[in-house]
Parts: structure tokens; sequence; C-alpha cells
């Protein structure tokens, strides 16, 4: 269960390595997970793969087997520690969101420069949507300066397609930069 440790510095790597005592919540051959030294909730814990990778796109790229066993075991410590509210925080459901109308009362939130980043419809549809008055869409049709950006990914970019919705959020930053 030794590492591939090609980040010898890395303190992660180190405590993969057991290098640096940790307290060990689950070891495998592809992953380890350990409660936080300087803890930022009731219960941290760190669920990293063995192997060095510089982000989670470079393990998505170079090893999804390793990323889907990491996913599966936060869940699984997740249900171990108790934390019921793990779901709602670390695996973002889109659904209540597109069942429930927002509350948009702010009248100075219609000036301000909007981002629609389109995932599961074009633009097109969604602007057509919100003609037609979807609820799931409340509040868009008041919005005054709306830039509607295509990424078809039919579910959550940021973690399909990172590098690219960053590249367009950074577009759309510097194209509305004083």
């Amino acid at each position: 269960m030794q590492p591939v440790n090609d980040a010898p510095g890395c303190l992660f790597c180190r405590i993969a390595a057991s290098e640096v005592p940790a307290t060990i919540v689950r070891s495998s051959d592809r992953l380890v997970a350990f409660r936080d030294v300087n803890p930022q909730a009731p219960t941290h814990v760190l669920v990293m793969p063995r192997a060095h990778h510089p982000d989670v796109d470079a393990l998505a790229k170079a090893d999804p087997e390793t990323l889907a066993e990491l996913v599966r075991a936060a869940a699984e410590i997740a249900v171990e520690e108790q934390l019921d509210a793990f779901r709602q925080r670390a695996v973002p459901e889109p659904g209540g969101v597109l069942r429930e109308a927002p509350q948009l009362t702010n009248d100075a939130r219609l000036e301000v420069p909007t981002t629609a980043i389109c995932t599961g419809y074009t633009s097109d549809e969604y602007k057509a949507a919100v003609k037609e008055g979807y609820a799931w869409l409340g509040g868009c049709a008041e919005l005054r300066n709306v830039t509607w950006v295509d990424l078809p990914t039919s579910h959550w970019p940021m973690w399909s397609r990172p590098e690219e919705l960053a590249r367009i959020i950074g577009d759309v930053a510097n194209a509305d930069a004083p």
C-alpha cells in the first residue's frame, strides 16, 4: 500500500506513505482517509488518493477508478460518521432548484451582471422558457444584464469539464472588467 510519491515534499504524500502521523479512518491500495489535525467542523475527514495528483481534474483524467473509489469512500465515511448534512453540502442536487421558484426580491440585483451557464438546455431554450414564464426560472425575465453561455454537459460542469468552465467564467469576467 505504498503511494506513488512523485511529490516528495507534499505533506499529503507523506501522510499516505505513513511518514507523517495521522488518525487514519480508512485505507486501501488507492486511497487514505484521515482526520484533519486542524478541523474546521466537528467531523473533518480528508479523503485522498495515495498517488499524487495536482487536482481533481488531473485525477479524473489519469485514474477515474480511483476518483470513483474516493467518492464512494467519502459517502460511506459520512454514513459511518453519521453526517446527515454531508449529502446536502458535498453532493449537490439541482432538483430542488429546478422544482422551486427562487424568491428574488432585491431590486439592486437587476443591474448586476449575471452569467447564466446553460448546461441542460441551450441558451435559446432557456431564453424561450423565461419568455414563457416558467416558474423554475422565476426572476430571470427581470434581469437587465445577462450573458448566456452554452456549455452542453447535461449535468454539473465543475465535475465533468472544470477547465472549460473556468475558461468560460474567466472570459466573461474579462469581458466585463473595467
